[in-house]
């Protein structure tokens, strides 16, 4: 009377160049040799708080109260390429689980999928930049509570004071940067197949079923869906999430 089939695939991508254009100006701290859809970035620690001297290296931009502290990884004291980080965007590994079960005249369906290893920049971080909230041009987000302020010198968003698109680096900076890790649940099914004889007499396989898509994810990453980014729209990123619907049917024959 119980029967259960599970499904299981692991995958892994390698996404490389087979040749690059000769002309293609590799991105400072990058090789030839780096995967495609990689990102560079310099390291920082924290956010730098008053009464606190910026370091040596420190962009002259950034060494405000407030700015995210660098990291110097070569120990140059110089922050140039040698300290620019490479990030993978895309993961290491792929899962996806799927299982059915049947007892009798009812059956359940359900599958997971996941990612691991990838990283990506969380554009909607940008909703919650203080800069932006005073020049009125963006209304916030509630991870406003997380921006440094003197008030806020635990705060893990930097001030005010910081521009990130006004140092002139070579590369982004991490900052903004998260593991994409996820694991999601895509879609459970419950469904009832009828076999009582009054119901044959006018029906074949008659089955009810209630279906849930996308009912939850687990996942690290702080704001949105690890899946759904965007880059930009009018007024700022704002992708619009992965929807949980919700289905009930009648399937049959007659």
């Amino acid at each position: 009377d119980f029967q259960w089939n599970t499904q299981l695939n692991l995958s892994s991508v390698l996404y490389k160049h087979k040749e690059r254009f000769a002309f293609e100006v590799i991105p400072q701290g990058g090789q030839v040799t780096d995967p495609v859809n990689s990102i560079y970035a310099y390291k920082t620690n924290g956010i730098l708080q008053i009464g606190e001297a910026a370091p040596a290296w420190q962009p002259a931009n950034a060494k405000n109260p407030g700015a995210p502290r660098f990291v110097d990884l070569s120990g140059d004291k110089i922050l140039d390429k040698n300290d620019i980080i490479r990030f993978d965007a895309s993961p290491n590994i792929t899962i996806g689980f799927g299982n059915s079960l049947s007892y009798k005249q009812f059956d359940l369906g359900f599958l997971f999928y996941s990612q691991f290893g990838g990283w990506g920049y969380n554009n909607l971080i940008s909703w919650a930049t203080p800069g932006g909230i005073i020049a009125g041009n963006q209304s916030g987000i509630k991870e406003v509570k997380d921006i440094w302020t003197s008030s806020n010198p635990m705060g893990t968003l930097p001030g005010v004071a910081y521009d990130e698109f006004a140092l002139g680096l070579a590369a982004g900076v991490d900052n903004r940067l998260e593991k994409t890790d996820f694991v999601r649940c895509r879609n459970i099914t419950l469904g009832y197949t009828f076999n009582q004889p009054a119901v044959n007499r006018y029906f074949k396989n008659l089955r009810v079923y209630a279906d849930v898509q996308n009912p939850f994810i687990i996942t690290n990453y702080k704001i949105g869906d690890p899946e759904v980014q965007a880059a930009g729209v009018k007024g700022g990123p704002a992708p619009y999430p992965m929807a949980t619907t919700y289905s009930f049917g009648v399937k049959t024959n007659f």
